[in-house]
């Protein structure tokens, strides 16, 4: 995530499962997510780690020269710190869900 640094503290707002092995939430279906009323998740920014840098030769069908593509990716590493289910028959009785 750009712009993000260590000790940053981020509501994330869309989720397409929330559950234990027992009781699970899932969206409608593939693409879409959970009602943002459902649940308050909040996470906490550990730090910013990338990957060893990858190398990969791509030659196209009849042509002697070899592209090399480098690739080093970088991803956010986040601990949640907050989860807050809500509760669906108050969202029902509103007419929201």
């Amino acid at each position: 995530m750009p712009g993000v640094v260590p000790g940053d503290i981020l509501r994330l707002t869309r989720a397409s499962v929330i559950g234990s092995r027992d009781y699970t939430w899932k969206s409608a279906g593939p693409g879409q997510y959970l009602d943002e009323r459902l649940f308050e998740c909040r996470a906490r920014v550990m730090g910013v780690e990338s990957e060893p840098m990858r190398v990969e030769e791509k030659t196209r069908r009849r042509q002697r020269r070899v592209k090399t593509v480098k690739n080093k990716l970088k991803y956010t590493v986040l601990k949640l710190a907050e989860l807050r289910i809500g509760d669906v028959q108050e969202l029902e009785r509103e007419g929201g869900i």
